[in-house]
């Protein structure tokens, strides 16, 4: 017999694998649940576009800062391309020397610009081939040419040939059975008489 406190004790550890299995239970649904989340919500294609988006921008400005502006501010008279043009305004009455950094603004318009034409470029590969996969995803019989439903249907004509086909031999072979039982019997039942 179990004393009171291996009954408290059986019944503490029954509770602690109930509530386990509780817990275990609700993992596959919260689970479930951020998958869900996930997948309706887009988070994952964001945060693609967020890196992409990121190492896009960097090599654009790397194209612009090593390879575009300096020839540029070569032609302008500047060695540091773009952002080298300045234009000076004279001293304030404070005595400090007024500078317009225009150069800095140009560089700026120029990087939005061809960062505009990267995504634009971008998008419209990306919808290229989204509107390719749907057309590739929807076609329909109706929308087939007339041989390629002839070949569909041959397919068709063909797979349901090889089900009868396999039919047929699974009847042949569990006659082949049937007649093998049937002999196992009856030479069984000649050797009793012999007997």
């Amino acid at each position: 017999m179990q004393s009171i406190d291996e009954k408290l004790a059986a019944s503490r550890v029954k509770k602690n694998a109930k509530a386990a299995n509780a817990k275990l239970k609700s993992e596959p649904k919260k689970a479930k649940s951020f998958r869900e989340f996930m997948s309706s919500q887009g988070v994952v294609s964001l945060a693609i576009g967020l890196v992409l988006g990121t190492a896009a921008t960097t090599l654009v400005n790397s194209f612009l800062n090593n390879i575009v502006l300096p020839p540029l501010g070569f032609i302008l008279g500047s060695a540091e391309g773009l952002k080298g043009l300045s234009l000076n305004l004279g001293k304030t009455p404070t005595g400090a020397v007024a500078i317009l950094n225009y150069g800095t603004f140009l560089n700026d318009l120029l990087n939005f610009f061809v960062m505009a034409i990267v995504v634009y470029l971008t998008f419209r590969a990306v919808n290229s081939a989204v509107e390719g996969q749907a057309f590739l995803t929807n076609v329909t019989k109706e929308t087939m040419s007339k041989k390629a439903i002839q070949a569909l249907n041959e397919a068709e004509k063909l797979k349901v040939a090889r089900r009868a086909l396999a039919k047929e031999e699974d009847v042949v072979r569990q006659q082949a059975k049937t007649k093998a039982k049937g002999k196992t019997i009856i030479n069984a039942a000649s050797k009793n008489e012999d007997k």
